[in-house]
């Protein structure tokens, strides 16, 4: 096994070299095929049963039907592996500063995005009157880290079905 690596260790590492540059391209560029647009679920900040669906790719928050920006991204789960009877966990929506420049951002492979979204994203408890809190710091992570069931199994996020 030795003289096997030895002889032909520089050309494995070539090759796992290649495979993992071209996963990475394809990740980046997309898969090809027709491409699909993830939806999410986005309510009303003031108004949780305010629910619409639009692309994931949305920055929150959005503007509401009357203008203000108050519109933001609801993660459902659910205890059912189906899906069924989900719930809001919490909403998100990011900082105004980081949603102008994640706007700004035209080139799918700009690597600014991931560090504006981690630091910029704002979190906040469905409960009604909860603060907003930022979704790196330790309250936020609370919000985000997923609570067992009652049964003790994990819930599972819940996204729109087309």
């Amino acid at each position: 096994m030795r003289e096997l690596i030895s002889k032909y260790g520089a050309y494995f590492i070539a090759f796992c070299l290649l495979i993992a540059v071209l996963v990475f391209y394809f990740h980046v560029k997309g898969g090809g095929g027709t491409p699909t647009t993830a939806l999410a679920f986005y309510v009303d900040e003031n108004n949780l049963k305010d629910e619409t669906v639009k692309s994931a790719t949305e920055i929150p928050p959005l503007n509401n039907k009357d203008g203000k920006p108050t519109l933001v991204q609801a993660v459902k789960r659910s205890c059912d592996p189906t899906g069924k009877n989900p719930y809001i966990a919490y909403l998100r929506k990011m900082t105004p500063e980081s949603q102008a420049q994640l706007r700004a951002i035209t080139d799918p492979t700009d690597l600014r995005a991931p560090q504006l979204m981690q630091s910029g994203m704002l979190v906040r408890s469905p409960t009604p009157g909860s603060e907003w809190v930022k979704a790196a710091s330790p309250e936020g992570e609370k919000l985000i880290v997923v609570a067992p069931c009652p049964d003790g199994r994990l819930p599972i996020t819940v996204f729109p079905r087309r």
